[in-house]
């Protein structure tokens, strides 16, 4: 059998150009809140990343072990601000797309100039 081909390394993340994402978060009572705008170079990413009420994910060993896409917040970060405290405080993920990829967003800080990191798994 052929051997697989190596992963990707985490550096040659399917770069296309800067484009905006939408982030939203729907509460249990449905209400669709937007949490940001952010923007990244990741192709593969839908243009809008919902976090729902079910979309969590407590095994963060699992979802720290997948590659990253850096984006950084434009405009106002305080509501993303808050739901990243929430996502610490819980000390779990949140799923913003089912996928292909599926991505994540971790607990975290948003870093300067409103940095903050999203991991994906193509599969």
């Amino acid at each position: 059998a052929p051997a697989a081909p190596p992963p990707p390394s985490p550096s040659d993340l399917h770069h296309g150009p800067s484009r905006t994402l939408a982030l939203y978060a729907t509460a249990p009572d449905g209400k669709r809140t937007l949490l940001a705008n952010v923007t990244a170079t990741f192709a593969l990413c839908p243009d809008e990343l919902e976090a729902t009420p079910d979309g969590y994910d407590k095994d963060l060993d699992k979802v720290q072990s997948c590659p990253i896409f850096p984006a950084r917040v434009e405009g106002d970060a305080n509501a993303l601000a808050g739901f990243l405290a929430y996502l610490v405080a819980r000390k779990k993920a949140a799923v913003l797309s089912r996928g292909p990829p599926r991505v994540y967003l971790e607990p975290q800080t948003l870093g300067p100039q409103g940095a903050v990191v999203f991991r994906y798994r193509e599969s």
